[in-house]
């Protein structure tokens, strides 16, 4: 039923529009958790309202979150870029980008879908930040970068992203890790280091 009523919107779409995951019925269950939903009603009849995200191309971006990890540069000196907000996203069509905090990246919503508020400056990809020119791996980033360089060793890291696991030590540690396989538990033993 969701699919059809789907389907009808697209059909009254402008050009240039289009629905926010589309109209695949793999991804049909995206939409309920990006919807919002109103009921109206008097005496003799209700509706249901329903409030459906839409996108343009040139408003699609790609997020990523920006973790900073140290780098041992000698024996006993590490250094680590700051980068300052802790999101990062980028438009290649359009060759824009921007920063988001912490604060405003919990006012989006979503999980596959990522729908945050519009209240950010956007920026050419031209403008050389720190983030930017990290991400695109430009040589410029020894230049706009501000680094910092410490002999205390930095804390070690241990942050899950998705199923991801992103981690930093200082020194090798033995790691034992028990997985789910069809429906018998496995034990795993590997040591991290780095």
């Amino acid at each position: 039923m969701l699919q059809d009523r789907l389907k009808n919107v697209a059909l009254v779409l402008q050009e240039g529009y289009e629905l926010t995951v589309g109209l695949s019925s793999n991804n049909v269950y995206l939409y309920y958790k990006v919807i919002q939903t109103a009921m109206l009603a008097d005496m003799h009849s209700f509706k249901l309202v329903l409030d459906v995200l839409i996108k343009t191309v040139i408003r699609q971006y790609e997020l990523y979150k920006t973790v900073v990890l140290p780098t041992r540069i000698f024996s006993n000196t590490y250094a680590w870029f700051e980068i300052g907000e802790n999101y990062f996203a980028i438009n290649f069509l359009q060759r824009t980008n921007l920063t988001l905090s912490e604060e405003d990246a919990s006012k989006c919503r979503g999980e596959h879908i990522t729908i945050c508020p519009a209240n950010q400056a956007v920026y050419s990809t031209e403008v050389n930040s720190c983030a930017l020119s990290l991400f695109l791996q430009s040589s410029h980033a020894r230049e706009v970068c501000k680094r910092t360089v410490t002999t205390r060793p930095a804390l070690p890291i241990l942050e899950q992203h998705g199923d991801i696991v992103l981690y930093y030590l200082t020194e090798p540690k033995q790691l034992y890790l028990q997985c789910q396989h069809n429906r018998s538990w496995e034990a795993h033993t590997m040591t991290l280091d780095g």
